[in-house]
């Protein structure tokens, strides 16, 4: 998710940054993705539906690359749920 959003960023200028992870907090809340960015006041709109755009979207451009990426991240968080 992070990679999606920053590379919004890269390509719209939107935000002054963004992140976000799928991996935040699963432990209290499976299934919640965390999304923070910063944007001016007169973008904020136009950032809210960029960043709903990639949520709709993100699996549409989803590769075995992300998909092996996902398997790691998930693998090394393990440890933190015990």
């Amino acid at each position: 998710l992070n990679k999606k959003l920053f590379s919004l960023r890269e390509q719209t200028s939107a935000f002054y940054w963004i992140n976000g992870s799928v991996l935040e907090n699963t432990g209290k809340r499976p299934g919640v993705a965390h999304i923070t960015t910063q944007v001016s006041q007169t973008r904020a709109q136009e950032a809210e539906q960029l960043i709903l755009y990639v949520i709709d979207h993100i699996a549409d451009s989803f590769d075995e690359h992300d998909l092996i990426e996902a398997q790691n991240r998930m693998i090394n968080s393990l440890s933190d749920q015990y």
